[in-house]
């Protein structure tokens, strides 16, 4: 029997995939994604909204995954990443 594919692996494959589309598309119009990087957080609403921010600012070339650690929780998934990308 096949292992059943949950939303939240969809969305944690798409993520350390780095493959935006995957990701928004697994995504509700509604969504939020609340980011805390350091010392500082913010939020993105909206699919859209997801799909633009995370090619800008997360999926850059040349990025990997160095570590990730994925805790399911009532309300989704917390995903913890440490990643590196080129700067220019």
């Amino acid at each position: 029997m096949p292992a059943t594919t949950t939303i939240t692996d969809r969305l944690v494959d798409a993520y350390l995939a780095g493959d935006v589309d995957a990701l928004a598309d697994a995504c509700a119009e509604d969504v939020l994604v609340d980011v805390i990087v350091g010392t500082w957080q913010f939020q993105i609403a909206g699919r859209e909204t997801v799909r633009n921010g995370l090619a800008q600012e997360e999926f850059p070339p040349g990025r990997r995954i160095a570590w990730h650690q994925r805790t399911d929780t009532a309300a989704g998934v917390l995903l913890e990443v440490e990643g590196w990308a080129p700067i220019e």
